[in-house]
Formats: structure tokens, C-alpha cells, sequence
């Protein structure tokens, strides 16, 4: 039983400030298409853990940069473009792919601007 009360605070915290209102946002177009059902909740979820993947992703860019050194261990160093930037563009195809079989389309926040200086859509 505990577990399960573990796993609901967790998803309860994963669904909180911009996570959460990209899930209402999607889940509300759903509701409006009548196309809300498990199957498309799942979807739903598979979505919110790729925004997580591309939020690390970025971090890791904005932390390391666009190109990393490297060290083989054999003698060879020099820098390689960070394998991050691949990623994060993969990722981000994907979220697209899936808000377009979903028929989903990208919608704005609010349309007062913000103050955190975050432009960025809501999908």
C-alpha cells in the first residue's frame, strides 16, 4: 500500500507548474474532440516524459555547452559536438509526432506575456 501512496505523490508532483498546464492544455483539446479516452491519456503521459527527457536535455546543453571535450583514454583528445543537441532535436520531433497523430495543436499559455521571461508555446 505504501508504494502506491508513493506513487501517486510522485505523479502529483511531476504534474505541477509548466508540466501541468501543458497537460491541461492537451488533455482539454482532447476533451473538446471528444478523442479523451486511456488509450490517448497514455499518449498523454508518453508525451509529459519526453518534455522531461528534452528539458534535461537542455539543461545539459546549457551547462556544457554546444560542443564537449573528449578523452578516448588512448591519447586522442579534442572536442565533439555534445551529443545533447541530437538528442534534444529527436526528442523534440517525436513530442511533434505525437501531438499530430493525437491531432493536437499548439496553444499559447496566456495571452498576457509573462514575467518570467519564458515565451515559450504550450503544447
Amino acid at each position: 500500500m505504501a508504494a502506491n501512496s508513493k506513487e501517486t505523490k510522485t505523479k502529483k508532483k511531476r504534474l505541477s507548474g509548466k508540466k501541468k498546464k501543458i497537460y491541461d492544455s492537451l488533455k482539454k483539446q482532447l476533451l473538446l474532440t471528444n478523442n479523451y479516452n486511456d488509450y490517448t491519456e497514455d499518449l498523454l503521459q508518453d508525451y509529459l516524459t519526453m518534455y522531461d527527457t528534452k528539458c534535461q536535455l537542455a539543461l545539459d546543453i546549457e551547462e556544457n555547452g554546444v560542443s564537449i571535450e573528449y578523452d578516448n583514454g588512448g591519447g586522442q583528445k579534442g572536442k565533439k559536438i555534445n551529443p545533447s543537441i541530437d538528442l534534444m532535436n529527436r526528442t523534440n520531433a517525436q513530442m511533434l509526432k505525437l501531438l499530430d497523430a493525437l491531432g493536437l495543436k499548439p496553444s499559447k499559455m496566456n495571452s498576457k506575456p509573462s514575467n518570467d521571461g519564458d515565451d515559450d508555446d504550450i503544447f
